[in-house]
C-alpha cells in the first residue's frame, strides 16, 4: 500500500485505511487508536480474516476469541456479559437465575424468592411443591396438612 507521501507501507491485519493510515477495523478486529492498529482480545495467531488460535482462557468462535459467557472483553477481562448472564462481584459472568433473590460473590444463589427453593442438583431456584417444607439442601423433609 502507498502512504499519503507515496511511500510503500505494510498493511496491518484488519485495518481500514484512509490516506495511508489505519483509521478503523473490519470485524472481528477492534481498533486501538493509540497504535492505529487492530487486535482481537486473546488472539495468539492472526490471519487476514481474524484469529486462528486463542489464549487458553478463550474459545475460538467465528475467527474471534471469546471468554466464557462474555460478550466483550479487553486484556483478558470481561467488560460485558452475554445477555443471559450477569457479573459477580469478582468479575465473572454467571447464568441469571430469575427466581434468585440474593447471590454470593461466586454467583451461587444463597436466597431464593418467596415460594422457591435452591436446588443444588439443578443449580437454580425451583418453585416449591404444594405442601412441602424444605430443608437447607432443597429436599422436601415434611408436609403441611392436608398433605
Amino acid at each position: 500500500m502507498f502512504s499519503k507521501d507515496g511511500k510503500c507501507i505494510s498493511m496491518k491485519l484488519g485495518c481500514n485505511y484512509v490516506d495511508g493510515r489505519c483509521t478503523s477495523c473490519r470485524s472481528p478486529f477492534i481498533y486501538v487508536p493509540s497504535s492505529e492498529s487492530c487486535i482481537i482480545d486473546g488472539c495468539l495467531q492472526y490471519f487476514v480474516g481474524g484469529c486462528s488460535q486463542c489464549d487458553k482462557a478463550y474459545a475460538l468462535l467465528y475467527n474471534s476469541c471469546k471468554l466464557p459467557n462474555c460478550l466483550t472483553s479487553s486484556n483478558g477481562r470481561c467488560l460485558e456479559c452475554d445477555p443471559d448472564y450477569l457479573f459477580t462481584s469478582n468479575g465473572i459472568c454467571v447464568s441469571k437465575d430469575e427466581f434468585c433473590d440474593k447471590m454470593d460473590e461466586y454467583g451461587t444463589c444463597i436466597k431464593c424468592m418467596s415460594n422457591y427453593y435452591y436446588s443444588k442438583a439443578e443449580k437454580k431456584c425451583i418453585r416449591n411443591r404444594p405442601g412441602c417444607n424444605y430443608d437447607q439442601n432443597g429436599l422436601c423433609c415434611s408436609c403441611n396438612p392436608p398433605f
